[in-house]
């Protein structure tokens, strides 16, 4: 089905005739659409605005039409339809349920994951995260910097196709360390993690020696 749906956003676009910016008279619907359903990749997107806009203005219009719709997946699964959307796609939330423990406790460092390396469908993160204790602030910064790091990754892997002529290396480097940031972030949040519960259980355990029941 995934490869009947991109052979038909290619005939769309081939009978439209849309190119340059009109060509966001389809994608933008499309992107929404794919961002709540998931039924196509979002590279298929990428592909066509990097091909039609350019590399950078390609990469960029991608990042914010996909930060965008994951928002508004987002939002649906904190609307007034929850239930329903819990309920549709409860066998494939169970799929993921380790994901889903992980975001409650871990938060925006799992959604900047799981934008970055998509291996659990795009509207399939977004519902875990509606359901979890992430605020809606939380959720669109590490939506965005996650989206913005998925977009980059694709974005290099697709130019050396589209464009076989232009030297990536500098970029791929900036990725890299834009990639080795991230990590270190995330090994400072799980040290003071650590740091909290070492100290919270001294506290305790000076608390049980001081407690009277414990003196002799």
């Amino acid at each position: 089905m995934q490869e009947w749906i991109e052979t038909a956003i290619e005939g769309l676009v081939e009978m439209t005739q849309l190119s340059g910016h009109y060509l966001l008279l389809l994608t933008v619907p499309l992107t929404i659409i794919q961002g709540i359903i998931t039924i196509f990749p979002f590279a298929t997107l990428l592909l066509l605005h990097v091909s039609s806009l350019g590399l950078m203005q390609g990469l960029f219009i991608s990042w914010v039409l996909g930060t965008i719709a994951s928002i508004v997946c987002f939002m649906l699964g904190r609307s007034f339809i929850q239930a329903w959307i819990i309920k549709r796609f409860g066998t494939r939330l169970a799929k993921y349920e380790k994901w889903q423990r992980h975001m409650d406790h871990y938060g925006v460092w799992v959604v900047i994951l799981l934008r970055s390396v998509p291996f659990v469908p795009s509207n399939v993160t977004s519902i875990m995260a509606a359901i979890s204790p992430l605020s809606f602030n939380a959720y669109l910064w590490s939506t965005a910097v996650g989206t913005f790091s998925q977009i980059w990754m694709f974005g290099l892997l697709g130019s050396t196709v589209i464009f076989p002529n232009i030297d990536l290396r500098t970029l791929w480097v900036a990725y890299i360390g834009f990639c080795a940031v991230l990590f270190a972030m995330f090994l400072l949040r799980l040290l003071k993690e650590q740091r909290s519960i070492i100290k919270l259980g001294g506290s305790k355990s000076e608390e049980n020696q001081t407690h009277p029941a414990n003196r002799k």
